[in-house]
């Protein structure tokens, strides 16, 4: 990090914001297409032809990217007010306050996104036995190596 920037932004919601976002967009997005591109080849359902996958999809993303907005607004009011202005930190946090209904807010609907993604795994029960028997034949039809 630079100095001149890190003096001003850390230990702030500036730092809340960056790393909600670049979990977010690293790990969690990475991990939740993985599972969503191979548990309905393993299982042999089709899991995302309704409207609660797209659903899940766009309520978790905006719901993310509405926190880091918030988080975004309420640090760089933080940074303005502490850093620049030398407001004290109690001061600052009555400042800020609205900023976390709005945090709420974002966060209840990413919450709805992730759990609308947990339902349509769960709305479809364990894989049946006819699924496992399509991998098998699936599996078989498979060119082998001599």
């Amino acid at each position: 990090t630079l100095p001149q920037v890190n003096m001003y932004t850390h230990g702030t919601l500036v730092t809340a914001m960056h790393g909600h976002m670049a979990f977010w967009g690293a790990y969690a997005m990475i991990n939740l297409a993985m599972i969503a591109y191979v548990l309905p080849i393993l299982t042999g359902r089709k899991l995302w032809d309704n409207a609660a996958s797209s659903y899940a999809f766009w309520l978790s993303n905006i719901g993310m990217v509405a926190m880091t907005g918030a988080f975004a607004v309420a640090g760089i009011t933080q940074v303005n007010l502490e850093r620049r202005m030398g407001l004290d930190f109690l001061a600052v946090q009555k400042e800020i306050e609205i900023h976390f209904v709005g945090l709420i807010l974002a966060a209840c609907l990413f919450f709805l996104g992730i759990c609308l993604y947990i339902y349509n795994f769960w709305r479809h029960g364990l894989p049946t036995d006819e699924a496992a028997q399509s991998d098998v034949r699936a599996a078989e039809d498979l060119p082998t190596v001599s």
